[in-house]
């Protein structure tokens, strides 16, 4: 039997996506949610909708944001928030967070739940390539945004505070190397 047909979540793991803007973290944990059936946080921002297409967060106001008395894991990029509560975390197996939030998530009290923490690598040449090309990023925004999180990314590499660190050079061998990282960790496969 296949990997796909034994998938279950005895434990709760879940796998933590990370990397700098326009590193591929968003389209690698959608192909492993669809690969595999797995629920991503879908986690709150204050920053604007990018464009009618940008459906990787719940877009709310800075006041909205003082509504919700359960957040387990909140950053600040820039002037923007993005958090996650805990009633998304406990349904979710992939959440993609920057590392600010991750050292957030690991300080709350959140027992019986496992973190694997999964950076994903990339130039930062080839990562504004593809936002300003692929995803039609405004250049300025995209360096605004590489500038607003170098220091955290730098520390996270520094600390190697990380389980796993895979480049996205090639798309589909990243996401190759991914399946085989959760295969291994949810079966020990």
């Amino acid at each position: 039997m296949g990997f796909k047909e034994v998938v279950r979540m005895d434990e709760n793991i879940i796998f933590l996506i990370c990397g700098e803007t326009g590193s591929g973290k968003s389209s690698l944990a959608d192909y492993i949610c669809d690969y595999y059936s797995m629920r991503q946080v879908i986690s709150y921002t204050t920053r604007p909708q990018r464009n009618e297409d940008d459906t990787g967060h719940i877009f709310i106001t800075p006041e909205e944001m003082d509504d919700f008395t359960d957040i387990v894991a909140s950053t600040k990029i820039g002037d923007y928030y993005y958090f996650a509560t805990k009633e998304q975390l406990l349904e979710s197996n992939i959440y993609v967070i920057d590392y600010d939030g991750i050292k957030n998530l690991k300080q709350q009290d959140l027992e019986g739940i496992r973190f694997v923490t999964i950076y994903i690598n990339l130039d930062r040449k080839t990562r504004e390539e593809r936002a300003v090309k692929d995803r039609g990023d405004d250049p300025m925004v995209f360096h605004d945004r590489s500038i607003a999180e170098y220091s955290q990314f730098m520390e996270m590499r520094r600390n190697g505070d990380f389980d796993y660190s895979i480049c996205n050079k090639d798309f589909k061998k990243a996401a190759a190397v991914l399946t085989r990282i959760i295969a291994v960790e949810i079966v020990g496969e």
